[in-house]
């Protein structure tokens, strides 16, 4: 049976290099730069051979793929292509398939992740002409061991960081006002707003819930900053955390006032999409 790989990398010379390795073991090869270039060339994959006969080898430093710098480090960016295909083999969408990273980076926190988001299996680069071989081996190590990391970092990344469906009882422009109430009234005021209400309905009062949702948004923040996902939520931290006007955030960050209600913007939106499935 004909294998085929989709060889995902930011750099020419070693997507060529894996290609000549893995067609000498007698797969067929298609080469993409960005995750946009797989994403296609998988569609079209899975019209002439079965899931089972694809794999997907990604690179996991992809610091010029333009649908992914902006919602996670470059560094993992490779890994969160793997996340957005698990989420879609998760809802049907796509059928189960093998993907492996081959990377130059050696921390292991990174290996731990990539396999947190849904890679089968880590690989170090270069390739080699054993490339094949090394696949297999590490296919079929992670068919007989349980996943690396925890159940509960995988289910921060896979339900929390790209939740599929967000609750319409909750939206973008409700975070922006519990915001506003936190700097007018303090805890307080942000324990009385619509989000603070939607993620813990049964606190006692609002002081409590104030003071609960601004526990859950540090920790989601956090939890994401540690990861090294999600990096424009650090602009919240220091509202939602700190209590920081937005000014003075503006300007110990040194961004322009316009600059910085964009990036704001943005990483309301992140922690919206998190929080809409995160009720206690």
């Amino acid at each position: 049976m004909s294998k085929y790989c989709i060889i995902v990398d930011d750099l020419a010379v070693d997507r060529q290099l894996a290609a000549r390795y893995l067609q000498a073991a007698g797969y067929q090869t298609s080469l993409a730069r960005s995750s946009k270039q797989a994403t296609e060339q998988l569609q079209h994959a899975l019209t002439s051979y079965q899931p089972s006969q694809i794999l997907l080898l990604l690179d996991l430093n992809l610091p010029n793929d333009p649908a992914l710098q902006q919602v996670v480090a470059s560094s993992l960016a490779g890994a969160n292509l793997a996340l957005q295909l698990q989420i879609q083999i998760a809802n049907g969408s796509l059928p189960q398939l093998a993907i492996v990273a081959l990377t130059a980076l050696s921390a292991s926190e990174v290996h731990q992740t990539a396999i947190a988001f849904g890679c089968d299996a880590v690989l170090e680069k270069p390739a080699t002409p054993d490339l094949a071989q090394r696949i297999e081996q590490a296919l079929a190590a992670s068919n007989q061991q349980a996943p690396i990391g925890s159940q509960a970092l995988l289910n921060i990344l896979r339900l929390r960081l790209l939740a599929p469906t967000p609750s319409p009882a909750l939206s973008e422009e409700d975070l922006t006002k519990a915001l506003l109430q936190l700097h007018r009234q303090g805890l307080v005021g942000l324990g009385a707003s619509h989000l603070a209400k939607y993620l813990f309905p049964h606190s006692t009062s609002d002081y409590q819930r104030g003071l609960q949702t601004q526990a859950k948004i540090a920790t989601v923040i956090r939890e994401a900053l540690q990861l090294n996902v999600l990096e424009t939520l650090a602009i919240l931290e220091g509202e939602f955390v700190h209590l920081q006007a937005p000014q003075a955030q503006a300007e110990h960050l040194h961004l322009s006032k316009s600059e910085y209600y964009r990036r704001r913007k943005e990483a309301i939106r992140q922690l919206y999409h998190i929080l809409a499935e995160a009720r206690a």
